[in-house]
């Protein structure tokens, strides 16, 4: 359990394996589209969109990896550059370290 624990788990994007099946047959969707109202434009967590002229700013474009056997979906942002914090939509968390976690329910 502790190794399970400390052991950071790797998605299919280093590994090209599922981490739910093991199957290794692994599609990467490097570009998301996602319908606007000029068009196609990449798929990202933020937009700032003009009634008038369209797509102003777009931060956070997400890129997909799927397992074909269990049809697992892996999220990831390409970049965060751009991305912004506001309290409300966009909350920043910041955990404690791994050895401070105490679990509040003994393993049986």
């Amino acid at each position: 359990l502790q190794r399970l624990r400390t052991t950071p788990r790797r998605g299919m994007r280093e590994t090209y394996r599922c981490s739910a099946c093991g199957g290794t047959k692994i599609l990467h969707f490097a570009h998301i589209k996602d319908m606007a109202h000029d068009g196609m434009v990449d798929l990202a967590l933020q937009k700032e969109v003009s009634m008038w002229s369209g797509l102003k700013h777009s931060a956070g474009a997400l890129e997909a990896y799927v397992c074909r056997s269990c049809r697992l979906v892996e999220w990831h942002a390409i970049s965060l550059v751009g991305v912004t914090t506001d309290g409300t939509e966009v909350i920043e968390l910041d955990g404690t370290p791994d050895d401070d976690v105490r679990d509040p329910v003994p393993y049986r």
